[in-house]
């Protein structure tokens, strides 16, 4: 079941060794600013984060592979350039995020001349991953429905149940009541042509 978990501050936690939010299908909003990972962690599939902030991080870089498990980001933080060794990475990221609609702010990077000659394209598995992300919500929300409409079911028929059964106790009350009565007149009835005769 995903944690209802929406905002997580990691930050200024230099002893943070690894960050598992495989559950936090509802986080919207993830601070991991300065800690000291010289890489982005693995986060999984966060696809309703919004915003990550990673500023005054260590990284070097942010692979298209992490990003595109986090296919509604919306806004990046990053207070310096992370990708000072590999134009083809900052490349790739610029291009992912342009064509996402990710806010990155006034992050640049050194133009590539010919970004076909260094090979610097998103590739497929990284947008197969981005509409993986994508689909995994409507299926969490068809077993929340499916729980939802289970319990709902259950109570509607133990309800049922309870009005069966005291309606059947009070028709039982009602025969009885009414066999007494036959009972009743059927012994006065008796009383009376005895006295008769």
């Amino acid at each position: 079941m995903p944690l209802p978990l929406r905002t997580l501050y990691l930050s200024d936690n230099p002893h943070l060794e690894s960050i598992k939010l495989k559950e936090s299908f509802n986080l919207k909003y993830l601070e991991i600013a300065n800690i000291a990972f010289k890489t982005l962690p693995e986060l999984g599939v966060l696809p309703n984060l919004i915003e990550l902030n990673l500023t005054h991080s260590k990284f070097t870089t942010v692979s298209i592979m992490q990003l595109s498990s986090l296919c509604r980001l919306k806004k990046i933080d990053l207070s310096k350039p992370i990708f000072e060794n590999n134009n083809c990475d900052c490349y790739k990221f610029l291009t992912w995020a342009k064509a996402k609609h990710i806010n990155y702010g006034n992050f640049t990077c050194t133009s590539l001349v010919n970004p076909d000659s260094f090979k610097c394209h998103i590739n497929k598995t990284e947008e197969e991953n981005f509409i993986k992300c994508l689909k995994v919500e409507p299926k969490m929300y068809i077993s929340r429905y499916i729980i939802f409409s289970s319990i709902l079911i259950g109570i509607v028929a133990v309800c049922l149940i309870i009005c069966c059964l005291c309606r059947r106790r009070s028709l039982r009350k009602k025969k009885a009541k009414s066999r007494k009565k036959i009972v009743q007149q059927t012994s006065q009835e008796k009383k009376l042509t005895t006295t008769i005769y």
